[in-house]
């Protein structure tokens, strides 16, 4: 199977594509942060790796995460395993990483000898905005509407749904703003330490985001529909 990953590639975009691969890098020291760096290949050969090593590493773990991923035929699967799941994988992803990001965009606005800080201005009362969204979001999810779809309660589901339809678009709104105003989470050449992994966790936010937009609206809110 050919690798959709290769030594032409930066580590950021290898990151920005899967994200898992941060650990591997993490664990032979390269820095994946910067967009502007070199590529996988010329980073490799300074630090005198073994490029093949690193590459069947990134293939096999993302192949691996695949597989498990496609295994999940989301229209076989019963209305409980697709809320446990959407909990297990977003809402508690989402409960945790929100409040990380906010402890680390706080530090951030208070650092203006950043070259990010112009955008970090702007990113941080956006991303607050985002937050205090979402949070609204997953709790109503988990005190009314997931409770009233174990109880099958259909009418009411059926009332509750184009609100909840409406939330979510209005969130990957906010999300999508926040990817356009940071040019799809590129960081500078000279950033900081702290802006680079804070740029790729709001990537991963927006990507977990995505995926529960698509579980709820194509697969679970369907089935309460008339």
């Amino acid at each position: 199977m050919q690798s959709r990953f290769n030594q032409h590639m930066k580590p950021r975009e290898i990151v920005m594509q899967f994200h898992p691969a941060r650990s591997i890098f993490l664990h032979h020291e390269i820095d994946y942060r910067y967009s502007e760096e070199r590529t996988l290949e010329e980073v490799i050969e300074e630090k005198k790796l073994d490029k093949n090593q690193i590459l069947r590493e990134i293939t096999k773990l993302y192949q691996a995460t695949s597989k498990k991923d496609s295994n999940k035929d989301w229209a076989q699967k019963s209305m409980v395993e697709i809320i446990e799941y959407i909990m297990e994988t977003s809402h508690e992803f989402l409960h945790k990483t929100l409040l990380d990001l906010d402890a680390m965009l706080t530090v951030l606005v208070e650092d203006d000898d950043s070259e990010d800080y112009a955008t970090i201005q702007k990113v941080q009362p956006m991303f607050q905005h985002s937050k205090e969204k979402i949070e609204q979001y997953l709790s109503k999810e988990e005190s009314v509407l997931f409770p009233k779809m174990f109880e099958d309660d259909i009418v009411s589901v059926r009332k509750l749904l184009p609100f909840y339809k409406d939330e979510l678009e209005t969130i990957l709104d906010l999300v999508q703003s926040i990817n356009q105003e940071t040019s799809s989470y590129i960081v500078t050449k000279n950033s900081d330490f702290i802006t680079p992994f804070v740029y790729l966790t709001l990537h991963e936010v927006e990507s977990v985001l995505l995926k529960h937009y698509y579980l709820e609206t194509e697969i679970l809110f369907p089935r309460f529909s008339c």
